[in-house]
């Protein structure tokens, strides 16, 4: 009898593995790993109607920081604030199923983490004069200043001495091709 359980508990085992291991065949042929194609700054990469561009970036500098955040401080202990100008400029007719470009489609990504734009500020650093500019016709261009913000908190004290601009990208898209702009 003993026997007999363990020759039904090693034939349901090879049929769990078996049902796994076919989950898995599946979801990865049905969704591939996504393609990579990055750009540095300063660079063009294309994506949907449009043309984008990193024309600068860097670390809010402290003062500003304390005065903009102050709430944060306070929340979260120190924080760093990473500004990034993204320039996009319409390179194909609008149409009724044109996109709409909206500050969730940008995220600042590194290898161990990744941070939406903070929309709370994002007027401090953007002029309305920019921000209702439209951009309909082929060669209208727009340039806007991302912020994110970064918590310490959410790192170790190497990482957070050792933390430079060029550890990070801004992903225009994620799927099924990621388009980066490398800081």
């Amino acid at each position: 009898m003993n026997k007999k359980k363990i020759i039904i508990c090693m034939i349901c085992t090879i049929v769990l593995i078996g049902v796994y291991v076919a989950a898995v065949c599946y979801q990865s042929y049905t969704y591939p790993a996504p393609l990579l194609e990055r750009v540095h700054s300063g660079e063009v990469i294309t994506f949907d109607e449009y043309d984008y561009k990193v024309v600068e970036s860097g670390f809010v500098p402290e003062k500003d920081v304390e005065r903009f955040w102050e709430n944060d401080i306070e929340s979260f202990g120190e924080v760093r604030v990473l500004y990034v100008k993204l320039q996009f400029q319409r390179i194909a007719e609008k149409t009724e199923n044109s996109k709409i470009i909206q500050m969730s489609d940008f995220t600042l990504v590194s290898d161990t983490y990744n941070q939406a734009a903070d929309l709370e500020r994002f007027s401090y650093f953007n002029s309305p004069e920019e921000l209702i500019k439209t951009h309909n016709n082929i060669g209208d261009s727009k340039e806007i200043c991302l912020v994110f913000t970064i918590p310490k908190v959410q790192f170790t004290d190497k990482q957070w001495e050792d933390m430079k601009v060029a550890d990070y990208r801004i992903h225009i898209s994620r799927y099924p091709v990621i388009k980066e702009i490398q800081l």
